[in-house]
């Protein structure tokens, strides 16, 4: 099961993106990783010259996976492990900040799996992600 989650936002402070596909499998666990080619996405848009899976990409790689345990932890106590990997994080230098990776992480699993929790995280009228 594939899915995505755009989260593209623009207030009258600031914008907030954050481009999120994951895919979920059955698991005998949950369990949260990362694809090493997450950015490759740049080598497309800039070029063969582009890199990625730098340092800089560490904070968005910690908060998908922040995103993918969190989505987990909420569901129904009887749902059926499963791994999820994330293939794919678009962000954007200026316009994706703290917590936006986190957030479109958690809501690209729930599509994946079919589940929307009854408390999902919001946005404040600014944008910023807010989870409960």
């Amino acid at each position: 099961m594939e899915a995505r989650y755009l989260l593209a936002r623009q207030t009258s402070r600031w914008a907030r993106y954050a481009d999120v596909t994951v895919r979920a499998e059955p698991a005998v666990r949950n369990e949260a990783v990362v694809s090493g080619a997450a950015f490759a996405w740049r080598l497309d848009v800039y070029g063969p010259g582009a890199s990625y899976g730098e340092p800089y990409d560490n904070d968005a790689i910690a908060e998908a996976r922040d995103g993918v345990r969190y989505a987990l932890a909420v569901l129904s106590a009887g749902a059926d492990p499963v791994r999820v990997e994330v293939t794919r994080i678009v962000d954007r230098l200026v316009d994706t900040g703290p917590g936006d990776v986190k957030f479109a992480a958690a809501h690209a699993v729930w599509r994946a799996l079919g589940h929307e929790p009854a408390d999902p995280p919001v946005l404040t009228p600014d944008g910023v992600p807010v989870f409960p």
